[in-house]
């Protein structure tokens, strides 16, 4: 079945929250690939570091005591015991807003957080990558357009292709896109200033399919 798109805007707010883990040498014997568990603690006002705009980027939060009693014990997918030498961070995530339900998500899939009302982003989400640098945005609206597929993985739809016909031409679009992205109604084609590259479609790892009328269709 087709999976319509919606548009996700930023908030002003984070969830924010305590993670543990430990990767690389002692951490791969997890069936997750690593040992990590995160826990949030609340919702709070973001904060942007003033020398990064506009792109935005969130400001470090200070370190929360080893000894607050919040932080997570267990790795979530095992049964591994956290140490002292393992990695404490504190935790920040961005939160977005559904234009059309008014309900919140967030991008990281790893991350969700159900229990402050904003579960993970889910396929049809639509948003603009602000923090890529513009020079890297070819649309005349300023956006640098994400989709997530049904699948879970994520399109950056005016991203070059792997297989672009033009390698050398950075003024073409491997896919181009029509129509307002915050309406929901964008088609992607070859129709415009384009290169050999498929015919418009995008082919992830466990799905093909084209963006029609604002609508995923295998």
């Amino acid at each position: 079945m087709p999976v319509q798109t919606f548009w996700l805007e930023p908030t002003d707010q984070v969830a924010v929250g305590l993670r543990r883990y430990r990767s690389g040498e002692g951490g791969f014997d997890c069936p997750h690939g690593y040992h990590s568990a995160l826990v949030y603690t609340g919702v709070e006002p973001a904060v942007f570091r003033d020398d990064d705009y506009p792109r935005r980027v969130l400001e470090l939060r200070s370190k929360a005591p080893y000894d607050d009693p919040r932080w997570p014990t267990k790795c979530e997918h095992c049964n591994y015991a956290f140490d002292g030498d393992d990695a404490w961070q504190d935790w920040q995530e961005l939160l977005w807003r559904r234009t059309d339900t008014g309900e919140l998500r967030v991008l990281h899939k790893g991350a969700p957080a159900p229990e402050l009302g904003a579960p993970a982003a889910e396929p049809g989400a639509c948003w603009d990558a602000y923090w890529i640098p513009e020079n890297w945005r070819k649309v005349d609206d300023g956006i640098y357009l994400m989709v997530r597929l049904p699948d879970g993985h994520d399109w950056a739809v005016d991203s070059r292709a792997s297989n672009c016909g033009s390698p050398d031409d950075h003024a073409h679009q491997c896919w181009v896109r029509h129509g307002d992205p915050k309406e929901c109604q964008v088609t992607v084609d070859k129709n415009g200033n384009t290169c050999t590259a498929g015919a418009g479609s995008i082919a992830s790892p466990n799905w093909h399919g084209f963006l029609r009328g604002g609508q995923l269709v295998e």
